[in-house]
């Protein structure tokens, strides 16, 4: 299950030259509203559905970027079609009664990851292309923690994908991303969702040792679509496959597949007076 921030974090920008630039505040604020539905954790059978209001920021700058089709990003370097920056990704958190397969287990604390990425733009928006599709190598190291507190390391993950995006593809100022990339993660990582150990066996939930290796595949979509000045509407999907992942012969991974979907509206209320070419 993934921090749906990710669906808004796959779509990123092109930036060698002013094409399709526009006067944009530097900053905006607003709020919104979400649902969202996902497994309980990566490849498990049961799901889980929140609804909650969230704060919206745009940010506009030079290093720190906070935007919409890009996501939270500090940049470290930006070349003609090469980037360095810090990438994100994560689950969010899962009691032991969530799932009936994981009964009498530690629960599960959010998981979060962060970690230096690559970006190579492969073809960037133009007077002829309207589109931008990039190649993504993430490093990151992953934590658990429950809200600040009993914070551990988690493992490293791999993680290379590619996004492809577009703005203004039915109407002006609307985006859509997608994105497709694989994971591969370190074995304290696979333990933390996979492993069962002696004292957690039942008759149901055999011993097993997590293994490093490939976590999976994924693929997702997000659309954005502005209803009138400001205000917009999203809806987005995420699906993983775990049918080749390096533990697929864990009790606790009962899925060979995952689909995650959310939708919600926001509206950006406030914005700065000083403008930027963006």
């Amino acid at each position: 299950m993934k921090i749906f921030v990710t669906i808004v974090l796959f779509v990123s920008s092109s930036f060698a030259d002013n094409y399709g630039k526009r006067l944009r505040p530097l900053y905006e604020f607003g709020a919104g509203i979400t649902h969202a539905r996902f497994p309980s954790y990566p490849g498990a059978s049961s799901t889980k559905s929140i609804t909650l209001p969230f704060p919206t920021a745009l940010y506009r700058g030079d290093v720190l970027r906070l935007k919409r089709e890009e996501g939270a990003r500090e940049i470290f370097y930006r070349g003609e079609r090469i980037e360095l920056d810090i990438s994100f990704d994560g689950t969010l958190p899962s009691d032991g009664e969530d799932t009936q397969i994981r009964e009498g287990m530690n629960k599960l604390d959010a998981l979060i990851e962060v970690g230096p990425r690559f970006l190579y733009n492969i073809l960037k928006v133009s007077p002829t292309n309207p589109w931008d599709l990039d190649f993504h190598l993430a490093g990151r190291v992953a934590v658990s923690s429950g809200f600040l507190e009993n914070v551990f390391l988690r493992g490293l993950v791999i993680n290379p994908f590619l996004t492809v995006r577009r703005v203004s593809l039915f109407t002006d100022d609307d985006l859509f991303g997608a994105f497709a990339g694989v994971k591969f993660a370190s074995k304290d990582w696979h333990s933390y969702y996979y492993e069962v150990k002696e004292k957690f066996v039942t008759s149901t939930r055999p011993f097993y040792e997590a293994k490093s290796g490939l976590s999976e595949y994924s693929f997702a979509a997000f659309y954005n679509y502005p209803i009138k000045n400001d205000v917009y509407i999203f809806a987005g999907l995420v699906h993983s496959i775990y049918s080749d992942s390096a533990n697929r012969g864990s009790p606790l991974l009962t899925e060979d597949e995952n689909t995650s979907v959310v939708f919600g509206a926001y509206w950006n209320f406030y914005k700065s007076e000083k403008m930027v070419l963006d």
